[in-house]
């Protein structure tokens, strides 16, 4: 009777989550604010500012290093000090043993935090919003050490292609905090596959979960050109669509200690996942910055928390 009904409602809700992700639905109704709020306090941007927004729109994905996108800051030191001073707190993720995470997912918002302070930053939030053509909001982030699982190790979850499942179009921004070759899990994406994109088709998000497809189902279908493994120096920052084709994290023999800031679109089916501290000082954020972090979702609230509640059940 359990898998009836379960099935029964699964069908019910299948259909509401392709029409929530619909573009018209998604693009011109759902996030309406997030596009007006856009082009009407458009500010003047960089040409980096300007020149990786057409690359993600263009293959999904596109990288610089933190002192180009931040030039004279010298940044980077002070973010890897800050990691330091963390990584004796390490604790490994749940189902992820590979991964031994800084912070909790659900961590305060603190603004003393030079992370926190890096993914609100103007140059950060002018290059998602220019991709995403909103204003976006800030979802979730992480600071996680990736071990090394040798050389003959399977790949398991997240090491494995797959396409997230929080939003039709979203963008996260990796920053590597050690220098990161093929041997230490890099970062691997396939290029065109994010919303309208030429590989968009191949193993799709399924609503409310994303996808993961068997196997050499990639490999089989995509030019070779255009699997990206993003290599890097310590201090590069990769932006990508992460609904594209994607995984990473599959470290063989050196470790990867990583930055990640998560933005999607008001109408995401995730909720956010931080708290706020007493004091939390709003009025203290730009224009951007203030639309990212508030919590005011009106009535997309409990449409979003609707996959939730499928997730939990099993009703997709």
């Amino acid at each position: 009777m359990k898998g009836i009904l379960k099935k029964s409602l699964a069908l019910f809700f299948r259909p509401y989550f392709y029409f929530y992700v619909s573009w018209p639905i998604w693009f011109l109704l759902l996030n309406r604010q997030g596009r007006r709020l856009y082009q009407k306090t458009s500010r003047p941007t960089a040409e980096i500012e300007a020149r990786l927004p057409r690359e993600l729109k263009k293959n999904g994905i596109a990288a610089v290093h933190i002192d180009e996108l931040f030039p004279e800051k010298n940044l980077f030191p002070v973010l890897r000090q800050y990691a330091d001073t963390l990584l004796p707190l390490a604790r490994t993720r749940e189902g992820k043993p590979f991964l031994k995470a800084l912070w909790a997912d659900d961590h305060m918002l603190d603004l003393s935090n030079p992370f926190m302070r890096l993914a609100l930053s103007e140059p950060v939030l002018a290059v998602v919003n220019g991709y995403m053509g909103m204003y976006s909001k800030f979802f979730y982030s992480s600071l996680d050490l990736t071990l090394p699982v040798g050389e003959n190790s399977s790949r398991v979850r997240s090491q494995n292609w797959h396409r997230d499942p929080e939003d039709l179009k979203m963008c996260k921004m990796f920053l590597y905090l050690t220098d990161v070759d093929e041997s230490a899990g890099p970062f691997t994406y396939i290029a065109s596959s994010q919303y309208g994109g030429r590989w968009n088709t191949i193993a799709p998000q399924k609503p409310p979960k994303g996808s993961y497809p068997p196997d050499g189902l990639v490999e089989s279908r995509v030019l070779p050109a255009d699997i990206k493994a993003c290599t890097g120096r310590a201090g590069t920052i990769v932006f990508a669509d992460t609904a594209g084709l994607h995984r990473g994290g599959y470290a063989k023999t050196k470790e990867r200690l990583m930055f990640t800031a998560e933005y999607s679109s008001k109408a995401s089916l995730r909720p956010i996942r931080y708290r706020y501290p007493e004091n939390f000082e709003m009025d203290s954020l730009n224009t951007m910055a203030r639309f990212a972090v508030e919590n005011k979702f009106g009535l997309l609230r409990p449409l979003n928390t609707i996959s939730d509640f499928c997730l939990k059940y099993g009703f997709y």
